[in-house]
């Protein structure tokens, strides 16, 4: 359960730093078109991104409790190993 938890976590944190590195990599015009394209579309890409974002932090904080763990963001010291 503890490897499982430590996968999620690490794939969860590598999604979410190519997400920011696209971010500054893309030229700013080109960055503006796709968004108002994603806001174009119902905002339904948008929607389903929260969604299943917001499903996969809920994963994460079940898989932390289930294995007794607790995360904390202000401490440098905590880890889950």
């Amino acid at each position: 359960m503890e490897l499982a938890l430590k996968i999620l976590l690490v794939l969860y944190c590598v999604q979410a730093l190519v997400r920011f590195a696209i971010h500054f990599l893309l030229p700013y015009d080109k960055r503006i078109r796709q968004m108002e394209r994603n806001h174009a579309k119902d905002h339904k890409v948008i929607a389903v991104y929260d969604d299943v974002t917001l499903a996969v932090q809920i994963l994460l904080v079940a898989c932390c409790s289930r294995a007794g763990r607790t995360i904390s963001v202000s401490s440098p010291d905590s880890s889950l190993g």
